[in-house]
């Protein structure tokens, strides 16, 4: 004869284990996250190296990067994945280079549009500064995109990937003092080709002719376009534009410009755009967002 103390039990463990099983992807992205911020910073890294990383994995590594909330670490999160990645690349190439990054936009929002789907929309635009002594520099824009649906598959996240893009018609603008920093070729920059990166661009144009002969082969794509400022202007400064078709999910756009460089208090400064406005985080993801849109730096630090 079974004992009944016995039965209990086992159907109390098997509601627990079904609930449990159950639990809708809303409610799980309503917890915090399994990971701490160096565990997602590794789950970042490891995509953005291409390597292997689950689903779940990166559902919870997501979960840091939510600006819906009154607090948010996503951008420090993003950003030292993305220094971990150029340290390892850089120190394989031997080459000793000084790193600065500044965040130039970074959001995610949350939507809800079935009782078992959670959407995410939001992107993250940083900015990084290489330097070589004497006077070698590099300027490498990352920005990023996720446009996903999350669902419980069996008993673990799945994810989606949506076609639509999250930005249309995007302008990255670089501005350069012609005083301290002189045009060099990005595809053959030291620098540059220490970070494995690849210039890349989901292209609106054909690049218009160079007025000066020279500026376009600093960037790596192409510009759209280059100028200086009117002649007449006693501080003289170079402008590279890059238009985007749109953004997209796993299609991240990378821009790469090479300089001469001397440490001198001249500001250059990155703008991003989306048509002729000011790129923002929308409303519903305002409230913990990184805005520093345009940005201000120096080549040199």
């Amino acid at each position: 004869m079974k004992n009944p103390r016995c039965s209990i039990l086992v159907v109390l463990l098997s509601f627990w284990t079904a609930t449990a099983g159950a639990q809708t992807i809303g409610a799980r992205w309503d917890t915090p996250s399994k990971l701490t911020p160096a565990q997602a910073t590794d789950v970042f890294y490891r995509k953005a190296a291409g390597r292997s990383v689950t689903v779940s994995e990166l559902f919870e590594a997501e979960k840091y990067l939510r600006t819906d909330a009154a607090a948010s670490i996503g951008t420090r999160v993003l950003q030292d994945a993305l220094r971990r990645l150029l340290d390892e690349r850089l120190y394989a190439s031997g080459s000793d280079v000084r790193i600065r990054m500044d965040p130039v936009l970074q959001w995610l929002e949350t939507t809800r549009p079935a009782a078992d789907v959670v959407r995410l929309r939001g992107e993250s635009v940083i900015l990084t500064v290489l330097n070589t002594d004497p006077n070698l520099a590099a300027t490498v824009i990352v920005h990023e995109t996720i446009h996903k649906e999350y669902r419980v598959c069996g008993a673990v996240p799945c994810a989606t990937l949506l076609p639509a893009a999250v930005r249309s018609a995007v302008a990255y603008e670089l501005e350069v003092p012609l005083e301290s920093s002189v045009p060099a070729e990005a595809r053959s920059s030291e620098l540059v080709l220490a970070t494995g990166f690849l210039g890349r661009l989901n292209a609106q144009t054909i690049p218009s002719g160079d007025e000066s002969g020279k500026l376009g082969p600093a960037c790596d794509p192409l510009p759209s376009s280059t100028r200086f400022t009117p002649d007449g202007q006693s501080d003289v400064r170079m402008f590279f534009v890059h238009l985007g078709r749109e953004t997209k999910q796993a299609a991240a756009n990378q821009l790469l410009c090479a300089f001469f460089a001397i440490p001198e208090d001249d500001l250059s400064r990155f703008t991003y755009r989306t048509g002729s406005a000011l790129a923002a985080a929308p409303t519903t993801a305002a409230h913990s967002a990184t805005t520093n849109n345009p940005i201000a730096f120096s080549m040199f630090q």
